[in-house]
């Protein structure tokens, strides 16, 4: 009598294991590489970073990455974070995310100072990350638009620091995914160096996609932010708005 009820209630136990594995598939987050997942930033894994040198009476700064869909369905934004923290002289003042469409007076920002960017540099409404729907497919060099995170260092003392990779927890058809950036944004000081190992060279250097460092025109003569692409560590200006 036993073994029957065992074996009556063996397949109804196995349903309900694999409906509680299929839950837990659904709610527990996959992590990916970038280009690897429904979101995506420059669709390949990269590691770079941007270090900022700051400029007398700045004391804080925006970041900013590009977001994009490889599928069709929306990817819905929960939370930003970093993969590592290093140094301590910083504070995480936000993040939020804006779409827009390239021009000459209108572009991505790579850094710049303040929190949240001046108006001159970011005219778009920068909508809050939680909750934010991507739905900008990869197809910028087609169509010119562009969504963008953006995030904001404050400085705290004089050490410096800031976040070694980005975690981008995200869910798309409600499913849990975490983009994995290994990108890294920080505040120089005495515990984050902007020193380049080839500083005076970078002109001739190249990064790891074989291209030169570019400079925009209207960047020249500002503060310089520290660019290191595949432990090639380049120096470029960027357009400060810190009042003179």
């Amino acid at each position: 009598m036993s073994s029957r009820v065992a074996f009556i209630a063996g397949p109804g136990a196995i349903v309900i294991v694999l409906g509680l594995v299929l839950a837990l598939t659904r709610w527990m987050p996959t992590s990916h590489e970038d280009g690897a997942g429904p979101l995506t930033s420059v669709g390949a894994p990269t590691e770079d970073s941007i270090k900022t040198d700051p400029a007398p009476g700045a004391d804080a700064w925006t970041f900013g990455v590009q977001l994009c869909l490889t599928g069709s369905k929306p990817a819905v934004l929960s939370n930003v974070q970093p993969t590592r923290v290093v140094g301590s002289g910083f504070e995480f003042l936000g993040a939020g995310v804006r779409q827009f469409v390239v021009a000459a007076s209108h572009v991505p920002i790579l850094s710049a100072d303040g929190w949240p960017p001046a108006p001159d540099l970011d005219p778009d409404p920068m909508s809050s990350l939680s909750g934010y729907a991507v739905t900008q497919p990869c197809d910028y060099a087609v169509t010119g638009r562009y969504t963008e995170m953006l995030i904001g260092l404050g400085r705290v003392g004089t050490d410096g620091g800031g976040w070694d990779g980005i975690e981008i927890s995200y869910t798309v058809d409600g499913r849990s995914f975490v983009l994995v950036l290994h990108h890294g944004i920080a505040i120089c000081g005495t515990q984050v160096s902007c020193a380049s190992p080839d500083q005076g060279k970078a002109g001739s250097a190249r990064n790891s996609f074989g291209q030169k460092p570019v400079a925009s025109p209207r960047n020249l003569g500002q503060p310089r932010v520290s660019i290191e692409v595949s432990t090639v560590q380049l120096c470029l200006p960027v357009r400060s708005t810190v009042s003179k």
